[in-house]
């Protein structure tokens, strides 16, 4: 006799935007490869968007946050150095600062670390 075993849980990386997750996309408004992460990551180098062999590091065009309590920032430089976007937590907007950007403006390519908080 088999019994049921509960679902595995989300692995960051597996090209699956699931709730809890920062969401980077290669191109502007969500488009071509992303990388998917539930966690902080101080340096993109070494990593790649899924199923591609681009380098995440200085290539993300458009990014999500699908945590729902939690917001985050994207920084332009390792080690959560400045300058950052502030990433509200999903489906929230106050101003400008949303937890969705189509298009990066000039942090458009030049993405390095994150951090939820």
């Amino acid at each position: 006799m088999f019994g049921a075993s509960a679902p595995a849980a989300a692995a960051p990386g597996n090209g699956v935007i699931e709730y809890g997750e920062f969401v980077l996309w290669e191109h502007s408004n969500y488009g071509g490869a992303l990388y998917d992460s539930n966690g902080n990551l101080a340096n993109y180098s070494g990593y790649f968007f899924v199923n591609s062999g681009t380098q995440l590091n200085d290539r993300a065009s458009s990014i999500a946050n699908y945590h729902q309590t939690r917001s985050l920032r994207t920084y332009q430089h390792a080690n959560y150095t400045y300058p950052y976007i502030s990433v509200l937590p999903y489906g929230q907007a106050s101003g400008n600062v949303s937890w969705a950007y189509y298009s990066l403006g000039s942090f458009n390519d030049n993405l390095s670390s994150h951090l939820f908080f």
